[in-house]
């Protein structure tokens, strides 16, 4: 379940999910023929990796699905569950969004803000699939809640602040 943006250089970016604590990111320079060894998903170079349970880690470019910006934002749950590892997948709890931009320079080619409080999930064991429009000026996240109804929410640019 990776999710996939594109970079101001062309490359693509891909976050993905696992069962061992962190989500991981590669990066593909030949439209996704090929891609680089998967890294644990860290705010920057030498940072500490994002703790993720096994669930999606939805990521997407803010200006437009395809915009290659250099903005992006991305969610984590930024815990694990360290005593009981055969429950890689929860419960998951609270999401954060952690917002990102391009560094050219760095090897983890996105550089991530610390996490900022999302929502709380009233079932902390369901995983978070979202979709994302932007309409005009609007930007919104679409996600289920409690698997029953689709609420959306506007990722504004406090965000990015």
């Amino acid at each position: 379940e990776a999710g996939v943006v594109k970079l101001p250089d062309g490359r693509l970016f891909a976050l993905a999910r696992t069962q061992v604590r962190y989500p991981v990111w590669s990066v593909s320079a030949d439209g996704g023929r090929t891609w680089t060894d998967p890294k644990y998903l860290r705010r920057k170079d030498g940072a500490e990796p994002f703790l993720h349970p096994r669930s999606p880690c939805p990521i997407y470019d803010w200006v437009a699905p395809e915009a290659g910006s250099g903005r992006y934002f991305a969610f984590v749950h930024n815990k694990f569950n360290f005593e009981n590892r055969r429950t890689a997948s929860g419960p998951r709890g609270a999401l954060y969004l952690i917002a990102g931009r391009f560094n050219p320079k760095a090897e983890q080619p996105i550089e991530f803000s610390e996490p900022k409080f999302f929502l709380e999930r009233k079932n902390a064991w369901n995983s978070f699939y979202t979709s994302y429009t932007v309409v005009g000026e609007k930007r919104i996240l679409w996600y289920p809640d409690g698997k029953h109804y689709l609420l959306g929410r506007e990722i504004g640019e406090e965000w990015f602040e």
